[in-house]
């Protein structure tokens, strides 16, 4: 295949993936997941992060909606079997995964922003390359809410940094009504 065609591809494969996470924001049922304004106050940031204006990787937007559209069917019976608000952000870094994995810890979470410590990480992921995305889970029930927040973080093949998704779950923490 000559340039030009590689070129020609290459643009339209990127059109297309810009094209996809736009549908599925039409075509999907799931619920409405907006681009937040700036990071939470109860979230860190590590010195060298950056906002970035990435869009969700559609393949991303799918996955995350099945999951956190399906959460509230898990209630029982009488409780808020609602999705909540999710708002998303992304910011990048020079350092790989495995070193925003290390930034991220129970501790550093539950000090920062009083979010739920376990005895285990609740982050996965990472490897001895360093390459390796990093999947993080955080909760914690506060004002009357229920937050729970995931961070997702992949390897920028230009830069050799990482890109890091952060997704947040937002409801209202509401009583059984089966209780007296």
């Amino acid at each position: 295949m000559n340039k030009k065609n590689l070129m020609i591809a290459v643009v339209a494969l990127s059109l297309a993936a810009i094209a996809c996470s736009s549908i599925v924001d039409r075509v999907m049922p799931g619920p409405e997941m907006k681009k937040a304004d700036s990071m939470w106050a109860d979230v860190p940031t590590m010195d060298d992060m950056k906002p970035n204006d990435l869009e969700m990787p559609a393949a991303l937007k799918i996955v995350l909606r099945t999951i956190i559209g399906n959460m509230g069917r898990l209630n029982k019976e009488g409780e808020d079997q609602t999705t909540g608000n999710i708002d998303w952000l992304v910011f990048s870094s020079p350092q790989p995964p495995a070193e925003i994995q290390k930034f991220y810890t129970n501790d550093k979470m539950n000090s920062f922003g009083g979010w739920d410590t376990s005895k285990e990480s609740t982050c996965a992921g990472g490897n001895q390359n360093e390459k390796a995305g990093v999947f993080c889970v955080f909760q914690k029930k506060a004002d009357g809410k229920k937050d729970g927040l995931v961070i997702i973080v992949a390897e920028d093949e230009k830069t050799k940094g990482s890109n890091i998704f952060f997704v947040r779950i937002e409801t209202d923490e509401k009583p059984n009504a089966n209780k007296p």
